[in-house]
């Protein structure tokens, strides 16, 4: 968090010549993956979804004509499950049946190489799930409880477009600190949206 604070605090202190917002809506597949384990064996668990995005947030810098850097946020949607057997000394199984999901807000830092009407842009990004909704053999209307709300990883995009509107794909690809009995989670998004440029400053058409 001291480090995300220390980036926000950075733009903000930029001086407002070479930046321009970025907002944009769209589509995006969602998949993620949970290896559990269970009673001396390992299940995998995977679900994709097709969600729309709710509105995606970049704001950019030009450091020269090629180069720049961009920050804000993305607000998307995933969803998983995973399946835990408890077993008891009597030596009954029961499945605990988890589904489960998830607001999330992630955060990118990019740098940015533009080439005429074409950018590419790489970096990491860290996220913080806002608001969850579990369903199965427990209901429970807030975040579920053991499942870490934090989350990190890369983001790798494309864009294409004219002065004013751009269209752009996106990959958010990482991972979850595990809770108990999970081996591993792996989540990410791949997305397709249109964007609206609005220039901040002098000089900044692409």
């Amino acid at each position: 968090m001291k480090y995300l604070s220390l980036v926000v605090l950075l733009i903000l202190n930029l001086p407002v010549s070479g930046q321009t917002l970025y907002i944009s809506t769209g589509l995006n597949l969602s998949f993620m993956n949970i290896n559990v384990k269970n009673i001396n064996e390992q299940e995998r668990f995977t679900d994709i979804a097709f969600h729309f995005d709710f509105v995606n947030i970049l704001y950019e810098k030009k450091i020269n004509d090629h180069l720049s850097l961009k920050s804000g946020f993305y607000i998307n949607q995933e969803k998983g499950h995973y399946i835990y057997k408890e077993q008891f000394y009597n030596g009954l199984i029961k499945p605990h049946v988890h589904e489960f999901l998830i607001t999330s807000a992630d955060i990118p830092v990019l740098v940015t190489y533009r080439n005429k009407k074409f950018n590419f842009n790489a970096g990491p990004f860290f996220g913080i799930g806002i608001v969850g909704k579990e369903t199965g053999v427990y209901i429970n209307s807030n975040y579920p409880p053991y499942l870490s709300p934090f989350e990190y990883g890369i983001n790798i995009s494309t864009g294409y477009g004219l002065e004013k509107w751009q269209m752009s794909c996106y990959l958010l690809y990482g991972g979850k600190p595990l809770p108990e009995n999970t081996e591993r989670i792996r989540n990410g998004l791949i997305g397709l949206n249109l964007a609206r440029a609005i220039y901040l400053g002098k000089n900044l058409k692409q």
